[in-house]
């Protein structure tokens, strides 16, 4: 067989997933599936806490949620069949990305507290 496999089960790939979302990058895709692209975009939001519409307020907001689920890809390709032998890379990586996700969601909190109006500033540019 040919073609593209799919990263989670080593199925001939049929689909791009988009790793970060659309909205941060367009272009970091990984082919899987159709099985694991409905799973992918399931859990991608379900697990993050965030509606498949939601819209980050800022490109902070997206920077966020773009480490949360690359952290979830990560996650993942550390139990892939194509990937074996890089777990004790990917498990760590994987714990990385989410902190760093988890920290800038933190710091946006406080901004949301301290600074209320940085969101307008950040929107407009101003």
């Amino acid at each position: 067989m040919t073609g593209p496999r799919c990263v989670q089960c080593a199925a001939r790939a049929g689909e791009l997933h988009h790793a970060v979302g659309r909205s941060l990058d367009m272009a970091f895709t990984v082919p899987v599936c159709h099985d694991h692209h409905e799973l992918y975009n399931a859990d991608d939001w379900n697990i993050a806490g965030h509606p498949d519409t939601w819209e980050p307020p800022t490109r902070l907001h997206a920077l966020a949620v773009g480490l949360e689920r690359a952290a979830m890809l990560v996650g993942r390709a550390a139990e892939a069949p194509l990937l074996a032998g890089a777990e004790p890379l990917l498990r760590p990586l994987a714990a990385w990305l989410a902190a760093c996700a988890l920290e800038l969601f933190r710091i946006l909190e406080m901004f949301d507290a301290q600074l209320p109006g940085y969101r307008h500033v950040l929107a407009n540019g101003r």
